[in-house]
């Protein structure tokens, strides 16, 4: 007896000495500091080089070229993805710091990467799932470190900026894929293909009494059975899970008019433009953590922890049938039938609603006696309310997945996209003629300032046309029987909200490049009109229709030119054939 004493008193005394030298920054501030860019790289390294089930690698590089650090927690120390996926072990992504400035999941991430190693009872974790750690996906705002970032956080005592070097927000470029860090992202995505994911972020907003909220694709986005998991084996249980944590966990506070409780809450559906709208296209669903900006920064740090673990415990349980489930959704994705179905590629919203209790803050709707608008003044006790909540979605745009899309070899942007996401296609070799449906895309308007560096086309009326259509040889033949499909109609079709010819990459297709001088039409108009009155009487129409054309010169012979043969045909032409 005195023996076994012995070695459990070794063997804590060495438990703990590991524990003490492998303290992350954020530990020895007392959470008060999130870790330098070396420093997570450092402590990434040193839990590889000490410990067979951890693998640090780097999966690519920032627009500055600073490396992009990824840790890998695997039970038998597998680094390969197709071995992870043989073991039966499920894998779970979990990304930090696409907001630097939001480090939560940075610091977290450290600690319970090393608790999973180090930890007998976390470790057992590890039998049916393995980690795969991003801890900085920014490295070019985590380099731009100040304590003046972020005006409304509390904490921590220094933090990165929102934006990568080229100052886009890079969580809003996974379709459109514009930085080299993103870039990187899909491959290394692709590569592991996750069985689930984990997106870490800080919010702004009100003031209310929850440390962490979130966002899970449960609103129709995802395939029936993956939705279904999602609401009944894993986010009721996390949520009392973490409620057990002494965490209470809600929706995504997104107040309907900004900062009003009153006004209540809105669901939504993510844009895939946002990291978890789009692994959802890729059928794997993504959590967003979103900690509350006002609480203190260790207080954020811990609800993060406490999530990620309860994740991996509650994946752990059911990792089969979310394999299992995923994998149906990748084959029906790929079928027929998914095809012969309209695609919902926008929600919103209904009226329908429903109550719920809020924990929130006592408020008051001050003046400001300096600018004359009025604030809300969150400085009352904790309060709970009841409102209004609106999750009620519904579809309310759809598009028709055709059986392959055509794309002309020089919208190299486009096909440059689809290797960036992995989606195969054929070269064709020759000219070949092909029976498919073109888009014309008329009375487009723009948006008046750049969003993420791009003047976004905001609105369009769409005619199509069906027919015989010549494509030169190397133009790009996309089938759409594959498992992203969903990505490759969110990316072509131009209705969708966040497809290329959305993010401004096919602009050029709406600017007209030849015209005609006055004097020329001023004599061929009326020659049109007499060898077809009809068209006379069309004029007059579009005048009435358009009265604002009345008296200008140029735009009235710009509708009779528009009729002449010498009319640019391309003009505002999609230049992407629909192969129906």
């Amino acid at each position: 007896m005195k023996h076994l004493l012995l070695i459990i008193s070794l063997f804590a005394i060495s438990f703990s000495a590991n524990a003490q030298a492998l303290l992350t920054p954020y530990e020895a501030s007392d959470g008060k500091a999130c870790e330098t860019y070396e420093e997570v790289l450092e402590y990434c390294i040193k839990l590889s080089d000490d410990f067979e089930q951890a693998n640090y690698m780097v999966y690519g590089q920032s627009s500055r070229l600073y490396d992009l650090p990824m840790l890998i927690i695997d039970k038998e120390g597998f680094g390969d993805p197709q071995k992870i996926h043989q073991s039966g072990r499920a894998i779970l992504m979990v990304q930090a710091s696409i907001h630097p400035g939001e480090s939560d999941g940075t610091s977290a991430g450290l600690m319970l990467a090393r608790d999973l190693l180090i930890d007998k009872e976390k470790n057992k974790l590890l039998d049916n799932v393995s980690l795969i750690f991003l801890p900085i996906v920014n490295a070019d705002g985590y380099n731009r470190r100040s304590p003046y970032n972020r005006i409304n956080q509390n904490g921590p005592d220094e933090m990165g900026w929102r934006t990568n070097a080229q100052n886009i927000n890079m969580n809003r470029d996974f379709l459109r894929s514009e930085t080299p860090a993103m870039k990187a992202w899909h491959k290394n995505f692709d590569f592991y293909m996750p069985d689930f994911f984990i997106d870490c972020h800080t919010t702004n907003g009100a003031d209310y009494q929850y440390a962490i909220t979130y966002d899970l694709p449960i609103y129709g986005n995802m395939e029936p059975s993956q939705t279904a998991w999602l609401k009944t084996q894993y986010l009721d249980p996390l949520k009392s899970e973490m409620e057990k944590k002494s965490f209470l966990m809600f929706r995504y506070v997104s107040f309907r008019n900004w900062h009003n409780p009153k006004s209540g809450i809105s669901a939504w559906v993510s844009s895939p433009a946002l990291s978890q709208g789009y692994t959802a296209i890729k059928n794997r669903a993504g959590l967003l953590l979103e900690t509350h900006m006002l609480k203190p920064y260790k207080v954020r740090v811990e609800s993060t922890y406490a999530a990620i673990l309860s994740s991996m415990e509650l994946i752990g349980k059911s990792a089969s049938s979310l394999k299992f489930i995923n994998r149906e959704a990748d084959k029906y994705t790929a079928s027929e039938s998914f095809r012969k179905k309209p695609y919902a590629v926008n929600y919103k919203a209904s009226d329908e609603v429903r109550k719920v209790e809020f924990l929130g803050v006592e408020y008051v709707k001050d003046s400001s006696e300096l600018t004359g608008g009025t604030w809300y003044n969150y400085s009352g006790p904790e309060k709970t309310m009841e409102i209004n909540f609106y999750d009620d979605m519904q579809a309310v745009e759809f598009v028709q997945i055709p059986r392959a899309y055509i794309i002309p070899p020089e919208w190299t942007d486009l096909i440059e996209r689809l290797d960036i996401h992995g989606i195969n296609y054929v070269r064709l070799d020759k000219a070949e003629l092909f029976d498919v449906t073109m888009l014309y895309l008329n009375n487009v308007t723009f948006a008046e300032r750049p969003y993420e560096g791009a003047f976004r086309v905001r609105d369009f009326d769409v005619d199509s046309i069906t027919g015989s259509y010549e494509f030169p040889k190397h133009s790009v033949v996309v089938h759409t029987d594959t498992k992203y499909a969903k990505v490759i109609a969110h990316l072509i079709d131009p209705t969708a909200p966040s497809s290329l010819l959305r993010w401004g990459y096919f602009n050029a297709i709406f600017e007209q490049k030849e015209y005609a001088e006055n004097y020329v039409m001023e004599v061929m108009a009326p020659e049109m009109i007499a060898k077809n009155p009809d068209l006379l009487t069309e004029f007059k129409q579009y005048l009435d229709k358009n009265p604002e054309v009345k008296g200008n010169q140029g735009l009235m012979l710009s509708w009779f030119y528009q009729r002449t043969a010498y009319w640019d045909k391309q003009k505002d032409l999609y230049p992407i054939g629909f192969v129906y």
